[in-house]
């Protein structure tokens, strides 16, 4: 009688593979784990526990720092003790991987693109790098303690040193050898092992395997009646989009803390995790499977505000939304303060991806999020009892995870309003936080790096103990703050600025008096010594630590800016339309002429003397991975005030009565055009000599050439935000305005620059 083929597959591997026979999982061990400890020995596991296994396949260790493996390894300890002894797997000791270790710093996955740009160092100092592991799905039921992927995925055998995998090359058996290896070699996807068994695996460092992605699918299913035809995406999707949200979004928004987050209880919020992915296409520039991923997290979230799962609903009637309207008889309580974070964290994902999209309904949706997001983080408190968050690494991690996740969703209100024109909805003087730690604190990637840097840190602040004394007159000595706390206090002033604005009743009018711009410009300068004298304050982009740096002190310039010049109602950003935009900008009131305009002036400035240094053309094609969305707005809003005072001069009685400090500045100015368009090779013939005097021509010149070289800059960039692109098309729509106004020698010797940003 023909045997019965039970589909059973006993000989489980840690990876999450299962096998029919023990040859298939010798030989899988042999060609995906060549690198694991002998000690590695896989036992037979029944159906449940492959559909159970949670093991990630891709974990990237923490780079030279032993005490995170041990960490790990603890963590993972405490999961496997809880098993059954026949369960239980060899442990590895410090020694097994201490040659990995060592040389753990050479491990660092390559570049996406280092295929076509031959700057692997620099794009991975800026936003791809692998500084620790991202055990996305948590240690699994069979994964030995202290076992890293980064040992399955780097092989330490010699090429060609494959065990027992050789050919013969002569005897009676080679065809039948030859059809053996024929066999072996043919990718099986029915198994997960998909990888061309010829070479090496792709490296992978967020690698999601199929039994994963079923578990994920089969907990999905609860929400059935409001995903609708929603389908997850493949496991490989599932791991690029991961990778993604790391390298392209996590890295200079940290507030997710990645060398402990694991997302095995995504049933406290699986938002969260499709947000996370979703934000991830963007990155990987997948938009389409992207806004799936968006509308399924939303979708989650509507089911649980109507379903009670929250105690909280929206503090105002959402725009179009019937669903956030009925939820606000709901006031069940049914999450755990902790579960509450995540769902929080998924929010502000979402309302993330919402905001910044080109589809207007996506915009119109991001502005649902504010009130739910704000009565969200009041009710999760914002007071702080505790001088200290303990001794634990694990419980500190999670403790200023969701500090931060609370001052994060500060900022990006606090950007709404900047961006949008709108009021804010959460005020800085609700805030009764600890500032974030530093930098090193919060990217160790184990206990006892994280204890050498606390033992170095400066103490933490409060956020009021770091507010008040930029704002008061006060001589106190405010202890170094991090990047992240100048950037939160950054934000704080520019609220102030905003509400101080909004409050004038004259929206023609001047705006702030001369008293409160000179109050506002202090406390500026008070940030500006703070940052300063930071140690982790840098102004490069080779360093991800200086991510938040960089961009604090765009806003910074921003802040200048806004004391002398403000849109205000002039602010189209929210039409998504260019021209509409341009039109606004361009109709808005001039800034006055004075001296009190040198430090905007600057700022300005050097908001073009940045991309100008580093290649206007080369940042274009490259700079999502490390240019900021807040840049692109202050840029926008620099070009227009710089143009403006530009031309303000050029109209004046007298160009040759120009005070000397004015006549620095656009000396400065005109290095840099000068510089900008030497690399344009169409523009080569509109060089200004710098001999040359400054006339109302060259004023002119000046002021359109701002706006193009803007407008080059972002038009044509490749970020995976479209609203970049709007601010570019819009700068350019604004240069027409500026060309219909010019006189004809000016249009003429920029037409073929315009051409070029067109084409």
């Amino acid at each position: 009688e023909p045997a019965v083929d039970t589909k059973e597959k006993p000989y489980g591997c840690h990876c999450g593979q299962s096998f029919a026979r023990r040859d298939l999982l010798t030989r899988h061990e042999r060609l995906y784990h060549s690198a694991a400890p002998e000690t590695y020995m896989a036992t037979p596991a029944s159906p449940l526990d492959s559909a159970l296994n949670l093991s990630t396949a891709g974990v990237w260790l923490p780079g030279g720092d032993g005490s995170s493996t041990s960490s790990h390894s603890e963590l993972q300890r405490s999961t496997i003790a809880n098993k059954p002894p026949s369960r239980m797997l060899p442990v590895p000791t410090p020694t097994e991987s201490s040659t990995f270790i060592a040389n753990a710093e050479l491990l660092d996955p390559p570049s996406p693109m280092e295929a076509m740009l031959d700057i692997s160092d620099f794009f991975d100092s800026v936003g791809l790098d692998f500084e620790y592991g991202f055990d996305f799905f948590g240690p699994g039921d069979d994964v030995p303690a202290g076992l890293s992927s980064a040992t399955e995925i780097v092989s330490t055998s010699e090429p060609g040193q494959q065990e027992n995998n050789e050919i013969p090359n002569t005897g009676s058996n080679l065809e039948e050898a030859l059809a053996e290896h024929l066999c072996k070699c043919i990718p099986n996807g029915d198994t997960g092992e998909d990888d061309f068994c010829e070479l090496k695996p792709i490296s992978q460092p967020w690698k999601v395997n199929e039994a994963q992605r079923l578990m994920f699918q089969e907990y999905l299913k609860s929400y059935a009646s409001c995903l609708e035809s929603f389908k997850l995406p493949s496991r490989l999707s599932m791991s690029r989009y991961i990778a993604g949200f790391v390298d392209g979004y996590s890295n200079h928004h940290p507030f997710i803390h990645m060398p402990t987050f694991c997302v095995t209880k995504y049933h406290d919020s699986p938002e969260l995790v499709l947000a996370m992915m979703a934000i991830g296409a963007q990155f990987r520039y997948e938009s389409r499977n992207g806004a799936a991923l968006y509308r399924a997290g939303r979708a989650i979230i509507l089911h649980r505000l109507k379903s009670g799962q929250f105690s909280v609903q929206p503090a105002a009637p959402a725009v179009d939304q019937e669903s956030f309207l009925a939820a606000a008889n709901t006031e069940t309580d049914c999450q755990s303060p902790s579960a509450r974070m995540e769902s929080i964290k998924g929010i502000l994902l979402l309302a993330t991806f919402a905001t910044w999209q080109q589809d207007r309904s996506l915009v119109r949706e991001s502005f649902e999020y504010q009130g739910l997001l704000a009565r969200c983080i009041r009710e999760s408190v914002l007071t702080e009892t505790l001088a200290n968050d303990g001794n634990d690494w694990h419980v500190w991690a999670k403790t200023e995870s969701d500090r931060r996740v609370k001052l994060a969703s500060f900022c990006f209100l606090n950007l709404q309003s900047l961006v949008f024109n709108v009021p804010p909805v959460l005020l800085g003087n609700e805030i009764f936080l600890r500032l974030p730690v530093t930098c090193d604190e919060w990217l160790a990637p184990g206990p006892s790096r994280w204890r050498e840097a606390r033992s170095k840190a400066t103490p933490v602040i409060s956020f009021q103990e770091g507010f008040v004394p930029l704002i008061h007159n006060r001589p106190e000595k405010i202890p170094a703050t991090s990047p992240f706390g100048n950037f939160v206090l950054m934000h704080a002033l520019l609220q102030r600025l905003i509400v101080s604005r909004q409050l004038c009743l004259d929206p023609q009018g001047p705006g702030l008096s001369p008293h409160e711009v000179a109050k506002f410009e202090l406390s500026l300068h008070r940030w500006r010594e703070q940052w300063c004298k930071a140690p982790e304050s840098v102004l490069d982009i080779r360093n991800t630590k200086g991510s938040l740096s960089w961009t604090a002190t765009s806003l910074l310039g921003l802040a200048h800016i806004r004391l002398h010049f403000d849109l205000g109602n002039k602010r189209q950003i929210y039409s998504g339309d260019p021209q509409s935009i341009a039109a606004a900008a361009f109709e808005a009131r001039p800034p006055e002429r004075d001296l009190r305009l040198v430090f905007a002036l600057l700022h300005a400035v050097h908001a073009l003397n940045i991309p100008v240094q580093l290649g206007i053309d080369y940042l274009a094609n490259c700079q999502a991975f490390f240019w900021s969305l807040q840049h692109s707005f202050c840029s926008f809003e620099a070009a227009v005030f710089l143009s403006k005072w530009l031309l303000v001069l050029a109209d004046g009685p007298d160009v040759g009565s120009m005070h000397f400090k004015e006549r620095q500045i656009i000396r400065w100015l005109e290095f840099i055009v000068n510089e900008a368009l030497a690399s344009v090779d169409e523009m080569q013939d509109t060089l200004q000599s710098p001999d040359s005097p400054i006339t109302t021509h060259s004023l002119r010149f000046l002021g359109n050439m701002v706006i193009k070289l803007f407008a080059k800059m972002f038009q044509r960039c490749n970020s995976a935000w479209p609203i970049m692109r709007i601010v570019g098309e819009s700068l350019h729509e604004y240069s027409k305005f500026l060309d219909g106004i010019s006189g004809p020698d000016i249009s003429t010797s920029t037409g073929s620059f315009s051409r070029a940003v067109s084409n």
